[in-house]
């Protein structure tokens, strides 16, 4: 699980950019 952090996107603890960026 790779966690990036995505300023655009919803700030969710970066839990929201592992699902994008999964």
């Amino acid at each position: 699980m790779q966690c990036i952090n995505f300023p655009a996107q919803k700030p969710v603890q970066g839990f929201d950019a592992v699902a994008v960026g999964d």
